[in-house]
């Protein structure tokens, strides 16, 4: 079983956050723009040889949601497609 299966089939209600990615990432977590904050609730990423592309679902304190494309370099930057 891969690591990815394993670690779905352990979650649990009440389990601490999530970790994402080749480098941890703890979901959720906060995030702030100009026009808004909340939360990243989920995300999905692929680690390729120059930087890690990312679809992110955001959570506005709102109550409104979106996704967000990015990415973060291999250092864990994170960075914005434009």
């Amino acid at each position: 079983m891969s690591n990815a299966r394993q670690i779905r089939a352990k979650k649990k209600a009440g389990d601490p956050p999530k970790k994402v990615g080749s480098e941890p990432r703890e979901l959720p977590r906060p995030f702030k723009m100009h026009w808004g904050s909340g939360m990243i609730v989920e995300e999905v990423s692929i680690k390729c040889a120059y930087h890690e592309p990312c679809i992110q679902l955001l959570k506005f304190d709102e109550g409104y949601e979106t996704i967000r494309f990015c990415y973060y370099d291999l250092k864990g930057r994170f960075q914005r497609v434009h």
